[in-house]
């Protein structure tokens, strides 16, 4: 009889310890169906319209720096200026000599 007094107890204590657990799970149940959560994305909606102003400004001055390029290598030559000066400057002078030694060769042939 002792046994079962002593497991009695036993199984008394438990159940007693199973409800206080059970007491304790409702009140913390009850805490947190009854908090409420303020959900404010202000902060985050600021953030996302500074990163989408920020982005355009990036966009226009990619475009712009884009449009300078496209004009330089528009305007782009494979020879400078002075270069194609020179070179027809000395193809007149090679003609004007062409044509004195020529003039020379014929004057003296005759």
């Amino acid at each position: 009889m002792a046994k079962l007094e002593e497991i009695a107890e036993l199984l008394t204590d438990e159940i007693n310890g199973f409800n206080q657990s059970i007491k304790k799970l409702e009140t913390i149940s009850n805490k947190i169906n009854n908090t409420k959560f303020n959900s404010d994305i202000s902060n985050i909606l600021f953030l996302m319209e500074e990163q989408k102003r920020d982005l355009k400004h990036q966009l226009n001055y990619q475009n712009k720096q884009l449009e300078e390029i496209s004009k330089k290598v528009t305007n782009a030559r494979i020879f400078p200026n002075w270069l194609v000066v020179l070179f027809f400057v000395f193809v007149i002078l090679y003609g004007v000599i062409i044509i004195k030694i020529s003039h020379n060769l014929f004057i003296v042939s005759i």
